[in-house]
């Protein structure tokens, strides 16, 4: 018999991963040796726009292309890998003509070379080597059905398996499976994610837009910090429900930094006044500037303004969702549950400081009561940050030093007052940073 012959021209840096092999579970990213098919097909797809993500299930018609949910044939499997109908991937122009010996070929729009495959066979042939196939491609009925494991693990994507909803996922390099499932349009910007070097970690991913570009970026926060977080929030609840004397043995027990961030929450302590989250927080504070720096680069990327970049990192924390806490918590803390605005604003003056700007917290006191989302709250924290250059901004001075007032709840910019907010308020700049 004879083999019908595949030749396709195809915009291969998605084609290339979508499908994975079932037997391997969760994440499939191996590479193999096929160094030179892996640079010919990124240097192809250059300059292609292309759908970030592609999410295929088993038994379904309808396959999501980023946002977009299209109707499809049905995935099979075969042998425990899921087979993808060639005419189902993105961007497909495919015309079938008449050719010598029977031959049926099929064009794909975006790839400068040919690739061609064989009905049965394992192999793909391309300008620049073969590529072995975990399947051969089939035919059933009139339609084409391949698997390209193979060629995902050579070009480095990653391809996602979840068996809960048999479905797979596929990404382009640099975007996690957590970022994945957040799309907000072609210009979206994946941003590499912050990964935890040695240990276990919890896996948090936060979006946000400035400018009207939409980020994502999701942070792998060492155990160990979370753990160390959760500490704090439960010994200083135990603390504040002791009396004197089991409150003397408890502070007897700890380190002086973690007494001078506890005193902080005590009624007699100036309202407000949380610098010791950002002076004294020593364990975290070399991962909190992993995050700055990433920011900053990104921020680099996008040549943004010094009070752009400063913008973009609120916007960042402004993102984060607001909750409600009996006491004051630590940045990683805010991070993985979410924070009020005290806890957001120790976060931001700490990324913002590290960022190399003059930063201070700002507390408006608990007798006066401020409408926040329609929600009625007892006092108030921002940050104020030494800015010129922005018109007509809302800002509280401290000996003589102006500071733009940026609130950490809520989307907006520097120097907004949306809330209405007085000139009431106790100032307390960042020691070292702010003077």
């Amino acid at each position: 018999m004879y083999h019908k012959i595949l030749k396709f021209v195809a915009n291969f840096s998605l084609i290339c991963a979508l499908t994975i092999g079932i037997s391997s579970p969760v994440l499939a990213d191996e590479s193999t040796n096929n160094n030179n098919v892996l640079q010919y097909l990124l240097n192809s797809a250059e300059s292609q726009k292309e759908p970030s993500i592609a999410v295929y299930t088993i038994g379904s018609n309808s396959a999501r292309f980023d946002a977009e949910t299209k109707t499809i044939v049905s995935p099979i499997i075969v042998k425990g890998h899921m087979m993808v109908n060639i005419s189902n991937l993105p961007f497909a122009s495919i015309s079938n003509s008449s050719g010598s010996q029977g031959i049926v070929n099929f064009y794909f729009v975006g790839l400068g070379g040919t690739v061609e495959g064989k009905e049965d066979s394992n192999i793909l042939e391309i300008n620049s080597g073969n590529i072995s196939m975990p399947e051969p491609i089939t035919l059933i009925g009139s339609n084409f059905f391949i698997s390209l494991a193979s060629i995902a693990k050579a070009c480095g994507f990653n391809v996602y398996w979840d068996s809960q909803s048999e479905s797979v996922t596929v990404v382009k390099p640099g975007i996690s499976y957590e970022q994945s499932k957040y799309y907000f349009g072609p210009d979206t910007v994946y941003i590499p994610t912050i990964t935890c070097s040695s240990g276990d970690y919890i896996s948090k991913t936060y979006s946000w837009a400035y400018k009207g570009t939409p980020f994502v970026l999701t942070i792998q926060i060492p155990k160990i910090l979370v753990e160390k977080a959760n500490w704090f929030d439960m010994f200083y609840k135990k603390y504040f429900s002791s009396s004197g004397s089991e409150q003397e043995v408890l502070r007897s027990n700890i380190a002086q930094n973690c007494y001078d961030m506890l005193k902080e929450n005590y009624a007699s302590s100036p309202e407000g006044d949380y610098q010791a989250y950002i002076t004294e927080n020593y364990t975290e504070a070399s991962f909190l500037q992993t995050i700055t720096n990433t920011l900053l680069s990104i921020a680099k990327q996008q040549n943004y303004s010094y009070i752009d970049t400063a913008n973009f990192i609120s916007r960042f924390v402004q993102s984060i969702p607001y909750v409600l806490y009996t006491v004051e918590e630590l940045p990683v803390y805010t991070l993985v549950n979410g924070g009020m605005c005290s806890t957001k604003s120790v976060l931001l003056a700490t990324l913002l400081r590290d960022a190399g700007y003059n930063v201070a917290l700002i507390n408006y006191p608990s007798n006066e009561v401020f409408v926040i989302n329609e929600i009625d709250y007892d006092g108030h924290e921002q940050v104020g940050i030494r800015l010129d250059g922005i018109p007509n901004a809302a800002t509280v001075s401290a000996n003589g030093i102006n500071y733009d007032i940026i609130e950490s709840t809520s989307p907006s910019d520097i120097g907004d007052n949306d809330f209405g907010f007085g000139l009431s308020c106790s100032i307390y700049p960042i020691p070292g940073i702010a003077n």
